[in-house]
């Protein structure tokens, strides 16, 4: 495996009337973007091929944002000619919480040509992420304890197709209990906290969950994959800060060092299109190793 260090800029200036819109260039918006990296290991079989790039986004949008959400790709060819673009997802979110004047992101392309000398070519498209509560991306939902087994509502969640249900052990086996006493338990059990609850939780709060006290549960259906982060807030709106957080299929563990006060507010920040500022960018001939 080779790897190559270097700095590649391009800046993007974008300036365009009107307010933002999905898919649209922001106005004003101002992100450079540098290759900082490139790993590249080609074989002619293709099996453990990849080349992959690590970026450098900065810029006063990107310092003014929460992070970039994704970098997509949208075209890449080397300087033979072969397309190196994959149909891959995009990658994973990276935050900047701390507003620094950098953040970092890696993107994946497909094997170059092995008499390739640089990468020809690379269109993409930076999405970062800008919460606030007039955008409708940052929710705030008080006193959420008071409703184990109930779905938060709220006007936003039902817009972007979002489900959040607080949940705790006693609830569970209480409901399945009294549902279980038919056969359409389980069927009825979905119903009650949403499509596929009931599968995911048959034997999953027995064993997974162990003896939390101090735990916060969450059930989540986002078919979109708009949540960004969850936080919490005690009643005079300071940030508590879980000492661990935990995924597992549609169940999001919070652990905290006291017992959750029931004041205890939840923060939902929510990728809406309003929240969500394109800014493209083209790298040219980016060297490899």
């Amino acid at each position: 495996m080779k790897r190559l260090l270097l700095i590649t800029a391009m800046t993007v200036a974008l300036s365009l009337p009107g307010a933002f819109k999905p898919g649209q260039k922001a106005e004003g918006s101002d992100v450079r973007v540098l290759v900082s990296e490139v790993i590249d290991s080609r074989s002619s079989k293709g099996f453990f091929a990849k080349c992959e790039l690590e970026l450098i986004l900065m810029g006063n949008d990107v310092v003014d944002s929460m992070g970039v959400r994704s970098v997509r790709i949208h075209y890449a060819v080397d300087d033979t000619g072969r397309i190196l673009t994959h149909k891959k997802p995009p990658g994973s979110f990276h935050f900047n919480e701390k507003k620094d004047h950098q953040v970092n992101a890696k993107i994946n392309l497909k094997n170059p040509a092995r008499a390739a000398r640089f990468i020809q070519s690379i269109k993409g498209e930076v999405e970062l992420f800008k919460p606030s509560p007039k955008n409708g991306s940052q929710i705030v939902i008080g006193r959420f304890l008071d409703r184990p087994g109930k779905r938060i509502s709220h006007p936003t969640l039902k817009k972007n197709q979002v489900e959040v249900s607080y949940v705790t052990r006693e609830v569970y086996q209480a409901q399945k209990k009294r549902e279980m006493k038919n056969a359409k338990g389980i069927k009825q059990l979905g119903q009650e906290f949403g499509e596929a609850f009931g599968k995911m939780f048959e034997g999953l709060f027995a064993g997974f969950m162990g003896d939390e006290k101090n735990a916060v549960h969450l059930v989540v259906n986002d078919p979109e994959n708009r949540i960004v982060k969850f936080d919490f807030l005690d009643v005079d709106g300071n940030q508590v800060e879980p000492m661990s957080r935990s995924n597992m299929g549609k169940l999001r563990t919070f652990g905290f060092k006291e017992l959750p006060s029931p004041h205890m507010q939840l923060v939902l920040y929510l990728a809406t299109p309003e929240s969500i500022q394109t800014a493209p960018f083209t790298l040219e001939r980016v060297a490899l190793p």
